[in-house]
């Protein structure tokens, strides 16, 4: 975290954080998106997928 402070306010940000995992997941080139999926599907669970790593997961999201 980073801390700008001006005569008027004081500013809080990550910016360097978010670089970092941009730069780690290799998307420093990649474009923003509003709602980057369709937000009515309908998601299953499938029971023969292989075992996420729950920890690079949590860092990417």
């Amino acid at each position: 975290m980073e801390l700008l402070e001006t005569s008027k306010r004081l500013i809080l940000h990550q910016a360097k954080y978010a670089t970092e995992i941009l730069r780690k997941f290799e998307m420093l080139d990649s474009n923003s998106s509003v709602t980057p999926a369709d937000t009515r599907l309908k998601l299953e669970v499938d029971e023969n997928s292989d075992i996420v790593d729950s920890t690079m997961f949590r860092q990417l999201i």
